[in-house]
Parts: C-alpha cells; sequence; structure tokens
C-alpha cells in the first residue's frame, strides 16, 4: 500500500496531486509481480479551466527485480514440555487386617497378624505382639522378657532377672548365695579363710569354693579366674607376700580338684595391702586373712601381669613371676 503526493501538469499548468495505491505481490524466482490499483485527486485551482476537482481512477501491473534472497530464518526453537509425573500406583488390595495410612500415600497399612503394628516394620508379621509391656512396638512375642535366659513360661520372675549364684540358678527369680557374679567379678559373700599364719583352707569356706567352680565352669572358655590372696596386719611384709600367695595356690589347686581347668586359673598374692578391715580384733584379722576371686580378660591387674605364668606382689610392690607349678 502506498500513499503520496506531488504536482501534477497539465498542459501547461501545474497542481498539485494526492494518490494512493494499493497492490499485491508474488515471488516468482528473482522477480516479484503483481496486480495493483490506485485513486488520484488533482484540487480544483484558479488556473485550471475545469470547473471542478480531477478523480482517477489507476490501475497496472507490477515488476519488481530482486538480488538472491536470503533463506529465511530458522523456525524458533520450542523447549519440550517436562514429562507429566507418572500416576501413582494403585493401592495394594488388603484381604486381611489393615491401620490407617501411616506414610502419606493415601493406602490403608496391612497388619496380617492384627496386632496393630504395621506389616513394614513388624519384625514377626505372622505372629502377633503379645502385648506385655516389653518391646510390643516390634511386633513380636517375647519370650523372655528380663532377658535372664530363661524363657517366660519356665520363669517364675519373668520381669526380674535370674542371679547366678548356685541357688536355684534356673528358676527365674533372683536369690541371694555365698556366690553371685556380678559386672565380671563373682562376688564372694563369705570369702575363702584360713587359719593364722597357714594356708590351709578352713572347711566352713569349701562350699564357697564348690559354688565359684560351678559358676566358673558355665563362664566363657577365654575368661580368666583372678585368685587373690590377701593376710592379715600382722607380721613381715616380705613373709605376708609370699603366705598371700600361698593361699591364692591353695585355692588354685582346689578349683582344679573340683574339675576347673588349671590354665584358666591365676594366683595373685597381695600380702596385707588391701585389709578388709584396719581393726585388730580376731573377727577382723580373720577377715582379712582371705582369698577373693575375680572373673578378668587375659590381661593385667594393677601392677602383677597374668600372661604366660604365676605371678604375686613382692613386698615393695613389684610383680614378680614364679613359674607354674607341675600339675
Amino acid at each position: 500500500m502506498e500513499l503520496d503526493g506531488g504536482l501534477a501538469r497539465t498542459g501547461s499548468v501545474s497542481a498539485p496531486v494526492m494518490r494512493a495505491r494499493v497492490g499485491w505481490s508474488f515471488a516468482a524466482g528473482p522477480v516479484d509481480v503483481g496486480p495493483w490499483v490506485g485513486w488520484a485527486w488533482l484540487p480544483q485551482t484558479d488556473s485550471l479551466a475545469y470547473p471542478g476537482d480531477a478523480h482517477l481512477a489507476l490501475l497496472g501491473v507490477g515488476l519488481t527485480l530482486l538480488p538472491d534472497r536470503p533463506p529465511p530464518p530458522p523456525p524458533p526453537v520450542v523447549p519440550p514440555l517436562p514429562p507429566l509425573p507418572p500416576p501413582p500406583p494403585p493401592c495394594p488390595t488388603i484381604t486381611g487386617p489393615s491401620l490407617p495410612d501411616f506414610d502419606g500415600d493415601g493406602c490403608r497399612e496391612p497388619d496380617r497378624d492384627d496386632d496393630r503394628v504395621r506389616d513394614a516394620v513388624d519384625r514377626c508379621p505372622e505372629v502377633p505382639e503379645d502385648r506385655d509391656g516389653f518391646e510390643d512396638d516390634d511386633g513380636c512375642v517375647d519370650p523372655d522378657n528380663d532377658r535372664d535366659g530363661i524363657i517366660d513360661p519356665d520363669d517364675r520372675c519373668p520381669d526380674v532377672p535370674e542371679v547366678v549364684n548356685g541357688v536355684e540358678d534356673h528358676d527365674g527369680c533372683p536369690d541371694e548365695g555365698v556366690v553371685e557374679v556380678r559386672e565380671g567379678r563373682i562376688v564372694v559373700a563369705d570369702a575363702v579363710f584360713f587359719d593364722t599364719d597357714s594356708f590351709r583352707i578352713r572347711d566352713r569356706s569349701r562350699p564357697v569354693l564348690a559354688a565359684i567352680a560351678t559358676i566358673v565352669r558355665d563362664l566363657p572358655p577365654r575368661r580368666v579366674v583372678l585368685i587373690e590372696g590377701h593376710a592379715d596386719q600382722r607380721g613381715d611384709d616380705r613373709y605376708n607376700f609370699t603366705l598371700s600367695f600361698m593361699r591364692a595356690l591353695a585355692v588354685h589347686r582346689e578349683l582344679s580338684a573340683l574339675g576347673l581347668s588349671p590354665a584358666r586359673l591365676r594366683p595373685l598374692g597381695f600380702g596385707r595391702r588391701v585389709p578388709r578391715s584396719t581393726g585388730t580384733s580376731p573377727d577382723e584379722l580373720a577377715a582379712n586373712r582371705r582369698v577373693e576371686i575375680i572373673v578378668s580378660g587375659v590381661g593385667s591387674v594393677g601392677d602383677a601381669q597374668t600372661i604366660g605364668g604365676w605371678v604375686h606382689l613382692d613386698a615393695e610392690g613389684h610383680s614378680r613371676r614364679i613359674p607354674e607349678p607341675s600339675p
């Protein structure tokens, strides 16, 4: 479409002119060709003899020569839309008991054994929880609530662990005896006692040794039993250390005779360094003439190394190796 103006001459007269034109162009190789129509207006002036304005209709064909055409621009690259998320899987068909949705997926939670513990966290999904107040969230029956090694149907005290002390150790109830196992120690309620200035074991202590032997037999075989010999505060230090070691050795031989392996037993002498009582009455002195039993791993106890032979502490508190006696 075009719109322009200018001067037109009619004979010897010049007059203004306004033109409007519209056309169509079609590409034909290097040529554009197409028809057009137009209109021209010459206003009347005093110099024109014609009494009114002139209106002219125009018609023509356009022809345009063009150089090589540039290639059209490529179409814009439109990134693809992200894929739609897959639809959620349908809820599984639950034919047995179930619980309300727990994990937010819109599905009820299966509970095959109907114990109110969903199968996803139920360690025993086929066996219902016994709801006895002990680990009720794991979904399993708890046959040994107190974990003392005695199953609840046979345990007279299912919520209180047995005390292993040689006294009714299979009824599941704690009880008192001359010997107990506590935190890696054999606790002797009535220690092994000796006569004055002697390493002869008193007869009253033999039931204690029998109870100790019963408990040690049930311990793991790699555990070492330390036999600590002690003396009262009378007499020479060096003599008391030797006497205390001989007392420990006497207990070692007694326990070996009761069926314990000598390799598990380590006698130690402490002299009067660790008294039970500081008094000097006959009963207090007798309490210090004793042997105590400790369960340990293979290693050291205080200054006394217990690997590879018999050891006791001398009067100055230093360890001294003593050859192992012949069995």
